[in-house]
């Protein structure tokens, strides 16, 4: 996928929303190795493990956002540690050839009982 310039540039990823359900911003992020800093939406709250691969922060709370990201710009390499760990969790549970090879095996599996069925 093509990727912002802006966010490729970025020292820090933020999302503030309120309504994420899939948390795709995050995993765009975590892919270019970006530090995240989100609001604690569906999406963000299922993938982000706070404090080690991105900061979660209460939904509107802009005081509190303000202070995760004063924190990965006042941390720099903890902040790069974080993002390190953003960015392995994206390499193995969300890139293409991972979840390429989910639909896979879960499309083998139903060739597989669907055979299994008319036998």
């Amino acid at each position: 996928t093509t990727v912002s310039p802006l966010l490729a540039a970025a020292d820090v990823f933020v999302c503030p929303s309120r309504h994420e359900p899939l948390g795709n911003v995050v995993l765009e992020a975590w892919a270019l190795g970006k530090p995240v800093v989100a609001a604690d939406a569906q999406g963000p709250g299922m993938l982000i493990d706070h404090g080690r691969n991105g900061l979660l922060v209460p939904v509107d709370e802009p005081g509190a956002l303000a202070q995760g990201i004063a924190w990965v710009l006042g941390n720099r390499e903890d902040a790069r540690a974080m993002a390190a760990a953003g960015h392995e969790s994206y390499m193995r549970d969300y890139s293409a050839n991972v979840v390429i090879a989910r639909y896979r095996e879960f499309f083998e599996s139903v060739v597989s009982a669907i055979a299994t069925a008319e036998a």
